[in-house]
């Protein structure tokens, strides 16, 4: 359990500590270090091990138009050349940890406070997504990488990183109806994106079809569509959302009116409707709109001009992390498959490699 403590603890002294051009240099380098160890370098964490090994049996053979119809290209083009280049189940998993630390720190980086957005995703996206479902968390990393550089894309482009996104987890097509929402067009360019936009769904729904009734099946029925953690977990993006509707003039004031955060927070603030009545997938879709709670909590201190009051909120956005993070590790009901901790380092781990090899 040490190294998720020392995973947030690090950067809750910078985030107090340290001033923001050290947040965004050299600390935001030594912290993407930590990040990228612990969750690239673990073994045989998270709930989803084993259920992903397997994934090199199925794509071994599949032919590339089978591989298009599963749905999820991307993913399954890198499980075969990791496994036509040698690798196995560690390179797997460190590769998606590169995805996710790259499009996470980017997105940290844009903030006014990096090192309060990392400590933000840590009780769950860092650990409970990021260190469980591989296809997700690259799925994610894409997405905050494109919004970190929203307003510097154009359409194409952020149409280009959803789809990419989609690749490794079908489920961020989700966020293809915001770009129509948020862009400023013309009623004639907005029927026309909202065309393109129909276009690329229903080509890619209707190539995916097993995939789709496979997500169906998972998050809208049967066992697994029940989610116990599921209200807890949109709850740490619903409450930032929350809390930036109650600030939102003095939002206003400081970093003037950004449309994409307003969107991303209606969306964030109304999953804690519908979770009630879809429990798992109200909970894996907010998590394509997780990152404006990162981005809310890393701005809010300076909502405030005394540096006193900039100081307890900081604090106390550190406080409710760690106390997040903790009651994942100690009372989540799959807390057993993160503790402990062991990397590809560990005794029990060399051990393991000799009794049951990656595939």
């Amino acid at each position: 359990m040490f190294p998720y403590f020392i995973m947030i603890g690090l950067p809750s002294l910078f985030a107090i500590a340290a001033r923001r051009p050290l947040q965004a240099s050299i600390l935001l380098g030594i912290v993407f270090v930590l990040f990228l160890s612990v969750i690239g370098l673990r073994f045989e964490i998270g709930p989803d091990w084993y259920n992903y090994s397997t994934h090199f049996a199925r794509y071994e053979t599949m032919p590339l138009a089978a591989m298009i119809a599963d749905g999820e290209i991307g993913w399954g083009l890198l499980v075969r050349t990791i496994d036509l280049l040698g690798g196995g189940m560690t390179t797997l998993v460190f590769i998606s940890a590169v995805v996710y630390c790259i499009g996470l720190f980017s997105l940290a980086r844009s903030c006014q406070e990096p090192m309060l957005a990392l400590v933000a995703a840590i009780p769950y996206l860092s650990i409970a997504v990021a260190m469980s479902g591989l296809r997700q968390a690259m799925a994610i990393g894409i997405i905050f990488f494109l919004l970190s550089r929203w307003y510097r894309w154009g359409t194409p482009a952020k149409l280009a990183a959803i789809v990419a996104a989609a690749s490794f987890h079908f489920s961020a097509l989700a966020l293809l109806p915001i770009i129509i929402l948020e862009t400023r067009m013309t009623p004639v360019q907005r029927i026309g994106g909202a065309i393109v936009v129909g276009a690329i769904v229903t080509y890619l729904v209707g190539t995916a079809g097993s995939r789709i009734d496979e997500y169906a099946g998972n998050y809208l029925g049967g066992e697994a569509s029940n989610a116990p953690g599921a209200v807890f977990h949109v709850m740490l993006t619903a409450g930032p959302a929350l809390a930036y509707f109650f600030f939102r003039r003095r939002w206003i004031k400081i970093y003037g009116k950004i449309p994409i955060v307003d969107w991303f927070a209606a969306i964030g603030a109304f999953a804690m409707i519908p979770v009630f009545l879809f429990p798992t997938a109200t909970d894996r879709m907010t998590l394509y709109f997780a990152g404006v709670a990162l981005i809310i909590q890393a701005n809010l201190p300076r909502l405030w001009k005394d540096s006193t009051e900039q100081f307890l909120v900081r604090t106390a956005i550190v406080v409710l992390n760690v106390v997040a993070m903790a009651t994942f590790l100690f009372a989540g009901n799959k807390s057993t498959s993160f503790v402990p901790y062991q990397s590809v380092f560990s005794d029990a781990t060399l051990t393991a490699s000799r009794t049951h090899p990656n595939p």
